[in-house]
């Protein structure tokens, strides 16, 4: 009877095993697929032509959420001179990156965020159809700092505080980074989703084993 108990408790653990592995496997391909239709809207908001921003009184009924990682051509003048953020960028060749962000104003009066890069000093007073990338807000994660206000240090991309910081109002949700195109992002889900799927025959086939070679019953008394 003991015996019995045992082999049903380890039959019950191994199919929770398989089924978490399976369930981890599916959540993989459904990261494929967010991502992959990530890429491809990326590269299809790429090859369009750079846009023009909206006119800033209609900012604040604009839902922003439909631009972010397009790209516009920026025509706007730098304000608050010597006035800037620093936001932290990942390491690079062994060297700490921090892309530079400054605040600019465009000719109907509205303020925008603008991340010129990592030189301090390679920030123009003037932007005249500079490409330049909407990007959203990061949400923030239980491993990401809080912004160091007095250096003016931040660790996400924060548009609504960073705009406060400033003194900026009816700033659009989101950054604009100079330039035409974000690093490529990576995509190994697939990958990920395989190697689930083959734990989890890995499992169900050594359980296989096992109960082939499990001894026979021994006779009732």
């Amino acid at each position: 009877m003991r015996r019995r108990w045992s082999e049903a408790i380890f039959a019950c653990l191994t199919l929770l095993a398989i089924a978490a592995l399976l369930s981890l496997g599916a959540w993989q391909m459904r990261r494929l697929s967010w991502k992959e239709a990530l890429i491809e809207k990326r590269e299809r908001h790429y090859a369009a032509e750079a846009a023009a921003l909206p006119h800033a009184e209609t900012w604040g009924e604009t839902d922003w959420r439909d631009f972010y990682h397009r790209r516009f051509a920026l025509s706007a003048k730098r304000i608050l001179d010597g006035r800037a953020l620093r936001l932290f960028a990942p390491r690079e060749k062994e060297k700490t990156l921090y892309g530079f962000i400054r605040a600019y104003q465009t000719s109907d009066g509205g303020a925008i965020l603008v991340e010129t890069g990592s030189d301090s000093s390679a920030s123009p007073k003037n932007l005249r159809e500079a490409p330049a990338l909407f990007l959203p807000p990061e949400e923030a994660n239980l491993f990401t700092p809080d912004a160091d206000r007095e250096t003016g240090l931040w660790f996400r991309i924060a548009p609504d505080e960073m705009a406060a910081e400033l003194g900026l109002e009816r700033a659009p949700p989101g950054l604009f980074r100079l330039g035409g195109r974000l690093p490529p992002l990576r995509n190994n889900h697939f990958s990920y989703a395989l190697t689930w799927f083959a734990l989890a025959i890995t499992a169900a086939l050594l359980y296989l084993i096992r109960l082939a070679h499990l001894p026979p019953d021994p006779p009732p008394t």
